[in-house]
């Protein structure tokens, strides 16, 4: 058993980026009033003009902790099932540490929502519905899909396996 693999880590590293970013997408649910408010009106408005629009700053404290939470806990998520692929497969759950190393340092430095920035135009499926509601779990599920896809698809766990053994 090859200790590092390479293909399992990029893989693995892609699912759970987009097993984040599905659970942020998931936690606007939390409060979709607030949500309404910052589209309709831009979030520097809101920001200064909090009153008017009845949100207290508690309000907007839930709402950003809620979102930021969420993708810790979608990357854990994430880890979790690489892990239990890894030791179902009898692969190295080194890959999965690397993985989970990886994904908390690109958080860190802010780059994971810079990427995320420049592809969500494409990979949103929901931004064509007019009902936020149906944006939100439709977008969330795509990209869910997405990740349960790149972790659970038989073609790239063969490869993975293949790779490992070399």
């Amino acid at each position: 058993m090859k200790r590092i693999n390479y293909l399992q880590i990029i893989i693995h590293f892609i699912a759970t980026y987009f097993f984040g970013f599905s659970a942020t997408i998931f936690s606007r649910l939390y409060n979709l009033r607030i949500l309404k408010i910052i589209l309709e009106n831009g979030i520097d408005n809101v920001i200064h003009n909090s009153e008017k629009y009845k949100i207290s700053t508690m309000d907007m404290w839930n709402f950003s902790f809620s979102t930021q939470i969420s993708s810790v806990i979608g990357i854990f998520i994430a880890i979790l099932i690489s892990i239990t692929i890894s030791i179902k497969k009898k692969w190295s759950i080194i890959n999965s540490f690397i993985v989970l190393l990886i994904s908390f340092t690109l958080k860190k430095v802010g780059l994971l929502s810079w990427i995320w920035n420049q592809l969500m135009p494409f990979v949103c499926p929901g931004k064509y519905m007019s009902n936020l509601k149906l944006n939100i779990l439709i977008s969330g599920i795509f990209l869910l899909s997405i990740g349960c896809l790149l972790f659970f698809s038989k073609k790239l766990n063969l490869k993975i396996g293949k790779y490992s053994k070399y």
